[in-house]
């Protein structure tokens, strides 16, 4: 957008009076945009919601929202930036194609006339409370009477991280790490970040810094077009060691996706219940292990957004424990949806996009803050359909249980949302999402629709007539183990995360580390599925016997 207003400017006077601003720019930058802003020198800026609140950029005339922030109170903080001091403003809202944005484009009256959202805050989350204490007792040794300021959990962390050898003493606490800090990020939960330089010969420069793993892996894996401050940047090499990402200037006029394998491990069940309308259907919430790894990218033309080569890539994983809410879906909705000649993959898949852009509806939250899976088999639920919710930040910070008490309201929205848009086959305004690794494939919306009518208990949704499409091959996989380098303080955490959400009873945990596979045709027709720790040995002959009798173009996927 900035390099697109410099370029519409740029025969007057004005091209030079703008600039860019977003949170990871480093801090002198920063401040220079600042300050010219609170002068008058620059004439308007194009930021991020890094602008939103707390930091003074003095009076400005208008405000132009770029999409729905994505809660009425970001709405109303960004458009409150404008007017100052009583002088008059134009604040504008130019909705996106996202779900969200076009159920407020289509229901006004709702937007203005919603409350803020409830504002969720966890500070029992192991990885927020352990480094904090830790930190504060590098500080000033922690005696008991600090629980009054640290609150009931208190006690119990103190113990674990002494037990841990990270605290030492008797009345008096003190931490034994010289540099607890460096386990504790003040940006996010993350503190496993990385920094992206523009290399220029034997020059380097700082562009952006403190770039979380997940996102840094997802917007600068190598080949990837990076733009900062209207310029593009390709992405050439990444240095894991250092945690360095190295780019230089293009000239390009393509930009690119990812494409991710995802996976969610269920590793402790906290809850379980059955949904209100549709009792078959269990509404669970517990510890998942999420994996994220980057196999490819597309390399899509700027004006006319079609594909124009797709590259495969090798990178390493990168996981989230983390909390999440999942619907454990009965056999009867698959073979409903299937005697409609649905895609029921689809139909789960679009459920899941549209549950994740309508979150916000109910809660203070960015839908990057959460994020979803869903696959027709699940080997952590004995084989089940599943959707799978989840927190995006690690340890939780209480999405998924906000959404797991009001999982009734969230899918009311999320069929509202699908239902509501005029569109025959799905589109970015319901069920497709930006975010996704798989190109928004397998999505099918009359499938979400009759999934979400039986789910709230509504009548039979008859979808109308069509064509039979293919059904599409998902699973869930898990990835290994990853380990930080502060080892002895993730143990606490998790261990604080148990005792804080588990209850009383708990339902007995899946099985082993298994991988699902699932056999087609060249037709997309399914010749069989193997759940197995390596099922690629163990069965993997037998399908291709019977994948050669019926067709000798068969492929075989792992998701």
């Amino acid at each position: 957008m900035y390099k697109s207003c410099r370029e519409l400017l740029r025969e007057g006077v004005l091209s030079s009076a703008i600039r860019s601003y977003r949170s990871g720019y480093f801090d002198k930058e920063r401040e220079e945009i600042e300050k010219k802003m609170a002068s008058g020198e620059l004439r308007g800026v194009i930021s991020t919601n890094a602008l939103e609140l707390g930091i003074d950029i003095g009076s400005l005339d208008a405000c132009i929202l770029d999409g729905y922030p994505g809660t009425v109170m970001s709405a109303r903080q960004q458009a409150g930036r404008a007017g100052r001091s009583g002088n008059e403003s134009l604040v504008v809202l130019v909705a996106g194609t996202n779900a969200l944005d076009q159920y407020y484009m289509r229901n006004p009256a709702d937007f203005f006339g919603r409350s803020s959202e409830n504002a969720v805050l966890n500070p029992k989350n192991p990885y927020i409370l352990a480094g904090h204490l830790l930190c504060a007792a590098k500080e000033i040794p922690l005696k008991a009477s600090d629980s009054k300021h640290f609150g009931e959990g208190f006690s119990r962390v103190t113990e674990l991280l002494e037990t841990e050898g990270l605290l030492a003493g008797d009345d008096w606490k003190y931490a034994t790490d010289p540099f607890p800090y460096k386990h504790v990020s003040l940006r996010g939960i993350d503190n496993n970040t990385y920094s992206l330089l523009a290399i220029e010969g034997k020059k380097r420069f700082p562009i952006e810094k403190d770039m979380e793993e997940a996102l840094a892996f997802r917007e600068c894996y190598p080949g990837a077009v990076y733009m900062h401050r209207g310029e593009p940047y390709y992405v050439n090499r990444i240095d894991y060691e250092k945690k360095e990402i190295h780019a230089v200037k293009t000239q390009d006029s393509y930009y690119t996706k990812p494409m991710i394998d995802s996976s969610v491990a269920l590793r402790e069940a906290y809850a379980a219940k059955a949904l209100e309308k549709a009792p078959d259907v269990e509404v669970g919430l517990g510890e998942v292990e999420v994996t994220d790894r980057v196999i490819g990218y597309r390399k899509i033309q700027s004006h006319s957004n079609e594909i124009m080569a797709a590259h495969e890539l090798e990178m390493p994983p990168v996981t989230l424990e983390t909390v999440a809410l999942w619907l454990k879906l009965p056999e009867r909705l698959q073979e409903r949806v299937e005697e409609h000649r649905l895609d029921f993959a689809g139909g789960i898949h679009a459920v899941e996009h549209a549950m994740i852009a309508m979150y916000p509806l109910h809660l203070l939250v960015d839908r990057s803050d959460v994020g979803g899976l869903s696959t027709p088999s699940h080997p952590d639920l004995g084989g089940r359909s599943a959707i799978f919710i989840y927190d995006g930040h690690r340890g939780g910070v209480g999405y998924a249980e906000k959404g797991y008490d009001l999982i009734g309201q969230v899918l009311d929205g999320t069929l509202k949302a699908i239902e509501s848009c005029p569109c025959e086959s799905g589109c970015p305004s319901c069920i497709q999402s930006p975010k996704c690794g798989n190109n928004n494939e397998p999505l099918d919306k009359h499938a979400a629709i009759m999934l979400l009518h039986d789910l709230l208990g509504k009548a039979p949704y008859v979808p109308p007539e069509r064509k039979e499409k293919h059904l599409s091959e998902t699973t869930a996989s898990r990835g290994p183990e990853k380990k930080d380098a502060g080892a002895a303080l993730d143990r606490v955490r998790r261990q604080l995360r148990r005792e804080a959400l588990k209850n009383e009873t708990v339902p007995e945990n899946a099985k082993e580390k298994e991988k699902t596979f699932v056999m087609t045709d060249a037709k997309g027709g399914m010749l069989g599925v193997i759940s197995a720790p390596a099922p690629e040995k163990s069965g993997i002959e037998g399908f291709q016997g019977k994948a050669c009798r019926k067709n000798k173009g068969n492929k075989r996927r792992t998701l």
